[in-house]
């Protein structure tokens, strides 16, 4: 698979390693599920070939992503409040939240996954 390195420097630093970030970009075989894998100082970025995006992070506080896919979204979520917040020029004609998780036992070793489904206009 194709490797590629990269250092990148915004501003003028008045130290070399001051602003400075580090940039690997991996590309995969599309067979394989996974096509793209982006990793930084922040966090990593992968996608996968059936168009899944997933970002991994401990080190940032909050994460901003931005989708468009006829419509445009932009989920923010933060680490320290774990408050998540949707937002979308398109008018919302219809929000179903699908909590699971207040109707299992806690002793469940069973993963919930609880829900909010939402129609764009």
């Amino acid at each position: 698979m194709p490797v590629l390195e990269f250092d990148i420097t915004s501003g003028k630093a008045t130290n070399e390693n001051e602003n400075k970030q580090h940039l690997t970009l991996e590309l995969y075989n599309p067979l394989s599920g996974a096509l793209f894998e982006a990793k930084f100082s922040k966090g990593r970025l992968e996608v996968d070939s059936d168009g899944s995006i997933t970002y991994f992070s401990t080190k940032a506080d909050s994460v901003n992503l931005s989708l468009f896919l006829r419509h445009n979204i932009t989920v923010s979520m933060n680490k320290k409040t774990g408050e998540v917040l949707i937002k979308s020029p398109s008018k919302m004609v219809s929000l179903e939240p699908e909590i699971r998780s207040a109707s299992r036992k806690k002793s469940s070793t069973e993963v919930t996954t609880d829900a909010i489904k939402f129609r764009l206009e």
